[in-house]
């Protein structure tokens, strides 16, 4: 299988990012996870609205700065009218829920809760993430982003609301273009610095810089246009008011959810996939075999920094095999269940068995064709491929690491050729 080296043009570099996007996007279900945190969304709106009235009633002088970051979500993040209307009654119920008990309070802090661990899961799946953080560790991050976020955001937008003030208040005509375009351009700034800090901070895995803000800049933009062309469509083609009536407000704003959340999640995968292909170098299409062969080459890559004294991580070994941090971490589960591999405390990875004593018939029994699951299948076809599989001899008992000298002695003649 030629591979395609992005180095070699852009159109190269391009047809290796969106092979791998396309795959990360399937493999994340973005769509499905997409409607789950909308419908979560949706059910932890009031909690989330709840811990953050709580906490800015607990200091008095943030009254003015809530009120800030009400207005700023308000009509940033949330569609025309509908979301309006949601936000409003959201609003509403959240300053009568912060006279709950003890009890209902923390009822109320586990439901917003349960909305960020969801986040949490749907963005170690887009990064192949398969040693997520301790609960306890994951519970007190997500704490202080619930409750010191909030505050922190509304002071940024209080100093670029009193900035503003001072460099634009000579201007009298309210709208003059240059006023409209620091608002727009302020906002689309901060909405960036959010998805930034997101696309860093969530996943438990090291996320460049560089990366994160080019997915967050991407994300805001998309967003700002998404929120004016639903708002068109909303006014071209309402439909749903004129089945629901009344209720609109509910279904339109559940597909507002929908769509932001699947803005965010793609512009996740970006960022996710954007190391890989300029790291890697080079990429290969998936095909029949493709998941022996890449098994292959993490046990070669694992034996020779074995053979070093090295313990290469999950980035490592999906560098240097181009195989990629999904397929890489999807084929190291495998081969940890297989009991081929370990970790070690610090969450790189080592060989658990020596490659002289294993042979190609484990590999193709346990990544591609189990005898065991097909008699467990207890179909006829599958207990008869299985009475065929177990005849089979002479090269399945060879032990991998032959295949590997083999290789490799081949790939020095070739550099000498």
């Amino acid at each position: 299988m030629p591979l395609v080296r992005p180095d070699s043009g852009l159109v190269a570099y391009l047809r290796a990012f969106s092979a791998q996007f396309r795959d990360r996007l399937i493999d994340a279900r973005c769509p499905q996870v997409a409607a789950s945190l909308a419908f979560t969304t949706l059910l932890a709106l009031v909690p989330l609205l709840t811990v953050g009235l709580i906490v800015f009633a607990s200091l008095p002088g943030f009254a003015d700065i809530a009120e800030t970051l009400q207005n700023f979500l308000l009509q940033n993040l949330l569609p025309a009218t509908a979301g309006k209307i949601i936000a409003t009654y959201a609003v509403q119920f959240s300053q009568k829920a912060t006279n709950l008990t003890l009890i209902g309070t923390s009822i109320v802090v586990v439901t917003a809760v349960m909305l960020v661990l969801t986040i949490d899961r749907a963005f170690n799946q887009i990064w192949a993430v398969s040693h997520r953080r301790p609960l306890l560790a994951r519970l007190s991050m997500y704490w202080v982003g619930l409750t010191v976020g909030p505050m922190a955001l509304s002071a940024v937008l209080a100093l670029i609301g009193h900035v503003a003030s001072l460099s634009i208040g000579l201007i009298s005509a309210p709208d003059h273009w240059a006023r409209a375009a620091y608002a727009r351009g302020t906002t689309l700034l901060v909405l960036a610095a959010l998805f930034t800090l997101m696309y860093v901070g969530l996943p438990n895995r090291p996320v460049r810089f560089a990366h994160a803000a080019l997915g967050g800049a991407l994300a805001a933009a998309l967003l700002s246009l998404l929120q004016r062309l639903f708002a068109l469509y909303l006014t071209q083609f309402p439909t749903y008011t004129l089945i629901y009536g009344t209720f609109a407000a509910l279904p339109t704003f559940l597909l507002w959810l929908y769509l932001s959340w699947l803005v965010v999640l793609v512009c996740a995968v970006v960022v996710a996939v954007l190391p890989e292909v300029s790291l890697r170098g080079h990429f290969r299409e998936s095909f029949a075999g493709d998941q022996l062969l890449g098994a292959m080459q993490l046990l070669e890559a694992l034996s020779d920094a074995q053979r070093v004294g090295a313990t290469p991580s999950i980035e490592a070994l999906a560098a240097d095999t181009g195989l990629g941090l999904a397929r890489t971490s999807r084929l190291l589960e495998d081969m940890l269940q297989a009991g081929w591999v370990v970790t070690s405390d610090t969450g790189n990875w080592l060989l658990a068995i020596r490659c002289s004593e294993l042979q190609l018939r484990d590999l193709l029994e346990g990544l591609c064709l189990s005898p065991k699951g097909l008699v467990d299948s207890r179909h006829p076809l599958g207990m008869a491929l299985a009475r065929r599989l177990a005849r089979l001899h002479g090269p399945f008992d060879d032990p991998v690491s032959e295949l590997l000298t083999e290789a490799s002695g081949r790939q020095r003649g070739d550099q000498i050729g």
